[in-house]
């Protein structure tokens, strides 16, 4: 953990080295203890809800509408908590989660049947779950209209055979649960989540929906007195404001990326690919309890000369997930001794690192950060030509996790006002096509009154030899 005192302290330029280790013939360096000295991620141990509900509930009010309607699997495990069965396969429509304004009404996630028995696992909070099975009269519905307002016939639940006599706990949990949801089942998810705003009373309100096909469905099933607004934004804005629990998933995230990116670089060698890093960092960020989003090498369009070169400067930028949430993590990298070009450039980027960091707090607006780490970098000597835009941005459940500017039929960049309880990172690259990259950012959370980085802010370069 580290404070802005702490930050200011320590946060002066220096070189980390990675150590020796001899050549292979996959091009990427051996250790026999992978994440000797590293510190792990702390386990998943919160079960409490992500939800922000004070912030959720202040959005509704400011947007105007009575409740949310999540479709995107994002945000359906942002108000569940968890992630089906129908969603991992990428089914059409593989559920909803519902969140009403009405701060007495709780949640509700509609999901498919075979995950009530996960559900059933209690090993995390979970809302108010309506299952759905499947239509066995889909027949009467084929090649008719599109009026589908006769709600068809609900399957049945789960079909195995049953040992009475050797039923384990879990088993009589997972049995008793089918039981008690048995007269409940939905023949389709779009009848459970009409069922659902039934629940919540929702069924004649003003709701937004972050994806507009929820609104086709909803007609379709001749539920037309509810009213649908676009709101994909407006669950953005309510993701950028986190809670304690998504607070603590994120620092596991940072530090377990970290770990990850560094464990990574410290096996690497001239030869090196792409692929083969990313191979790498996938394999460490998995040690670690994390799950590889994207690690970008060099530039956007990769290593320059499509391996790592002895002495040449290039960018890291790691992203891997826990529990959903994102860690993002940015350094310089080289292997070999560093040239003056090198660390004066990695210099004049840590100059601006410390300048941002010193001014994070709440009030402070994505454009201000902008213009001061633009500052600090050609105070620092850095050339005006290769300053490249400094790029403040939120992060969570996605890597750049924020909302965008209302009212346009494009997306575009907001210049938000930073808030006690957000996560951002600062991304402070510097391309020069030609020589080489540099990068620094850490995942950062702003406080009450400043910001602490949720990993460590280390050494702005990592060397190799």
């Amino acid at each position: 953990m580290v404070t802005r005192r702490d930050f200011l302290a320590t946060g002066t330029f220096a070189l980390t080295a990675c150590g020796s280790f001899a050549a292979s013939d996959t091009n990427v360096k051996k250790r026999k203890q992978a994440n000797e000295g590293v510190v792990k991620a702390p386990p998943l141990i919160d079960r409490r809800s992500l939800i922000n509900y004070e912030r959720a509930y202040a959005v509704m009010d400011s947007e105007g509408v009575d409740g949310l309607i999540a479709f995107n699997p994002l945000n359906v495990f942002y108000l569940g908590n968890h992630l089906g069965y129908k969603s991992k396969m990428g089914a059409q429509y593989p559920g909803f989660a519902i969140l009403s304004r009405d701060e007495k009404t709780p949640p509700v996630h509609v999901l498919s049947v075979v995950d009530q028995w996960h559900i059933s696992n209690d090993d995390r909070y979970f809302p108010e779950i309506i299952p759905y099975t499947g239509p066995v009269n889909w027949q009467e519905f084929a090649g008719s209209s599109e009026d589908w307002s006769t709600s068809p016939v609900a399957g049945g639940g789960i079909k195995w055979a049953i040992n009475q006599e050797n039923l384990s706990e879990i088993e009589k949990r997972w049995l008793a649960m089918d039981a008690d949801q048995k007269d409940a089942y939905a023949a389709s998810s779009g009848w459970a989540l009409v069922k659902a705003l039934e629940q919540t009373g929702l069924s004649k309100s003003r709701v937004a929906v972050d994806d507009m096909r929820v609104d086709t469905l909803l007609t379709r099933l001749g539920a037309e007195d509810i009213t649908c607004v676009e709101g994909d934004n407006i669950f953005r804005k309510i993701r950028m404001v986190k809670s304690p629990v998504e607070i603590e998933f994120m620092r596991a995230a940072a530090i377990a990326n970290q770990a990850a990116a560094r464990n990574a670089l410290g096996q690497i060698m001239p030869g090196a690919t792409v692929a083969d890093i990313e191979y790498i960092f996938r394999i460490e960020a998995a040690k670690l309890g994390a799950e590889m989003d994207q690690i970008s090498v060099g530039t956007y369009g990769g290593l320059r000369n499509g391996e790592v070169i002895r002495g040449e400067p290039l960018m890291i930028d790691a992203v891997s997930k826990v529990n959903g949430y994102c860690g993002d993590y940015g350094r310089s990298f080289v292997y070999g001794s560093p040239s003056t070009r090198v660390e004066k450039r990695v210099g004049q980027l840590d100059a601006a690192r410390s300048a941002v960091f010193e001014m994070l707090k709440p009030g402070v607006r994505y454009s201000e950060i902008q213009a001061v780490a633009s500052k600090a970098m050609a105070g620092a000597g850095l050339p005006s030509d290769v300053i490249a835009r400094a790029t403040p941005h939120s992060v969570g459940l996605t890597h750049t996790d924020e909302a965008m500017r209302d009212n346009l039929p494009f997306a575009v960049k907001d210049d938000i006002t930073l808030q006690e309880g957000m996560v951002i990172t600062v991304d402070l690259p510097c391309y020069e096509l030609g020589w080489g990259s540099t990068h620094l950012e850490d995942t950062t959370l702003i406080t009450k009154d400043g910001a602490e980085v949720l990993a460590t802010a280390d050494a702005p370069i990592i060397v190799g030899s």
